[in-house]
């Protein structure tokens, strides 16, 4: 079965995170999970990208910062 999903960001945009008090990133990668129908999207945070998280975008993520 071929599925077929848009994405929200691509690789190498600047994304922040929701939840963690709108800690900057970079979208590293991205994939479809067949389990939930969602994308998620691998977010490196941090210096030197000592963090790299799976983040839903419906959720966690924005391009904007959050106040």
């Amino acid at each position: 079965m071929k599925v077929t999903f848009d994405v929200l960001y691509k690789s190498g945009d600047i994304v922040f995170h929701r939840l963690e008090e709108n800690k900057k990133g970079i979208v590293k990668d991205f994939l479809y999970k067949w389990s939930t129908g969602k994308v998620e999207y691998l977010v490196v945070f941090g210096f030197a990208g000592q963090d790299e998280v799976w983040c839903c975008a419906d959720i966690e993520l924005s391009k904007d910062p959050v106040f």
